[in-house]
């Protein structure tokens, strides 16, 4: 039931990608080996199979082409006339990341981002000055408003900035994004590449720190 699941939130997220059979083609090789050939078997996906690297295979191409869509999405969630969209769009992404690229994520590494409110998040800022935050949106996202002390880094450009150690491997992260998605893939795939402290800001920017009565910074 999971991988049906999972072959209809591809499907609903490739048709309205803007380039909707590269997207199916890049994310369904990648996923190929980890699901195996039929959509029907329900038999649970093994560790071993589901490799760090593996994974890394689904994640990068995924952050990649979704932080090209970021300035669609953040109108999404911005723009009350586009804000019916996002069942059609947001919501299948968000449901292959948490129910299924997730579950794998910790089967295989033993962990996944610790979800964090704003409030325990302005408490671990204040407890931990080494707290790495970084926002994955767009910079016009970020310049809007953003949480104090966060560095952007946009969503496609966090696999080399995880691989160059520009984000540090030794100190806590936190990821941040307007809703809490975007940020929650970034953090699937820190964990990947070994990192061991993640966090992520459960409602985003939004639901999560500005809703909470919290400060920003422009």
């Amino acid at each position: 039931m999971k991988r049906t699941r999972l072959i209809a939130s591809l499907t609903g997220a490739g048709m309205i990608f803007a380039c909707p059979s590269v997207f199916a083609t890049q994310v369904t090789q990648s996923i190929g080996p980890l699901v195996g050939s039929s959509a029907q078997v329900s038999t649970p996906i093994s560790a071993p199979l589901a490799t760090p690297e593996a994974l890394r295979a689904v994640l990068i191409p995924m952050t990649q082409l979704m932080g090209g869509m970021q300035p669609i999405l953040g109108a999404m969630l911005t723009n009350p006339l586009m804000q019916g969209a996002i069942p059609v769009v947001v919501n299948p992404i968000e449901s292959l990341m948490y129910d299924f690229v997730g579950p794998l994520v910790k089967e295989s590494t033993g962990q996944e981002p610790i979800n964090i409110s704003g409030r325990e998040l302005s408490q671990m800022m204040r407890q931990n000055p080494d707290l790495q935050r970084i926002d994955v949106r767009t910079p016009d996202e970020y310049a809007q408003a953003h949480i104090p002390g966060a560095v952007n880094i946009q969503l496609q450009d966090v696999n080399a900035a995880l691989q160059s150690g520009k984000i540090d491997k030794n100190k806590p992260l936190v990821f941040i994004c307007q809703s809490g998605a975007r940020s929650y893939m970034a953090g699937l795939l820190a964990i990947t590449y070994g990192y061991t402290d993640v966090y992520n800001l459960f409602g985003g920017t939004v639901g999560g720190w500005i809703e909470a009565g919290l400060p920003v910074e422009q």
